[in-house]
């Protein structure tokens, strides 16, 4: 942890390892949005924020944070829920409010998800080489939901793709597979075995399939791939 935040837990007495039990975050740039349910000392975090110089007013938090124009700003929502944001906008946080969401969109029941639109995935220097062709493919969609759940002793990778009709959901869906096919054969020519810590690996084994202007894909995730993510050496 870094001081500051070591600094913040003492002063407040607040600790997300025990004191938070869901995050919904929204990125826009550089501005981050987060709801926050867990428990919440209202009266320690107006104290800190004013002990660090920044102000509160009716129930509106705001301060300055460790870097220049980046301004962390939050208010309660209920007692248990808290809106809070990070942005050059001091009163970032006002714009957390209860919205209209699409029809289509439903919430998955896994306990870690993430939705994000297809224009996010353009800029692709964070993605393993031997991924991009799966990737690119993505880029065709209108919507993606990665969600991660329990699968014994490993984990389960699944991608819910939506496009705008089935038959780009059809050429979507073929896009992966030729991607994964093109895969098989590359390794097949260089004599490569994929291991189970391999990011080849876990995509040859994944499976894909269409539900009308769906394409669902959905990839086992070995313990030996995540010891690797942890300790920095992921194939």
């Amino acid at each position: 942890l870094d001081p500051d935040y070591r600094a913040f837990v003492a002063s407040t007495h607040h600790d997300y390892s025990t004191d938070l039990d869901a995050v919904a975050a929204s990125f826009r740039g550089k501005e981050r949005f987060l709801v926050l349910r867990g428990r919440f000392n209202w009266s320690a975090l107006i104290g800190y924020v004013n002990r660090q110089g920044g102000s509160c007013g009716k129930s509106f938090c705001q301060l300055d944070g460790s870097q220049p124009a980046r301004s962390i700003s939050f208010f309660p929502l209920r007692r248990d829920l808290m809106a809070l944001a990070v942005s050059p906008d001091p009163l970032a946080a006002h714009q957390i409010r209860k919205g209209v969401l699409e029809k289509e969109a439903a919430f998955p029941k896994d306990p870690s998800w993430l939705m994000i639109p297809a224009a996010a995935l353009q800029s692709s220097s964070l993605v393993p080489d031997r991924a991009r062709p799966f990737v690119s493919t993505l880029r065709g969609a209108r919507q993606i939901l990665f969600t991660v759940d329990a699968a014994g002793k490993n984990l389960k990778l699944s991608a819910y793709v939506r496009c705008d009709d089935s038959s780009a959901a059809s050429e979507l869906g073929m896009g992966l597979v030729s991607a994964q096919a093109s895969l098989r054969d590359l390794l097949q020519r260089q004599h490569v075995q994929p291991g189970r810590a391999d990011v080849a690996g876990i995509l040859l084994a994944g499976t894909i399939r269409q539900e009308e202007n769906r394409v669902i894909g959905q990839w086992p995730v070995p313990q030996e791939f995540l010891t690797a993510v942890v300790s920095g050496n992921p194939q």
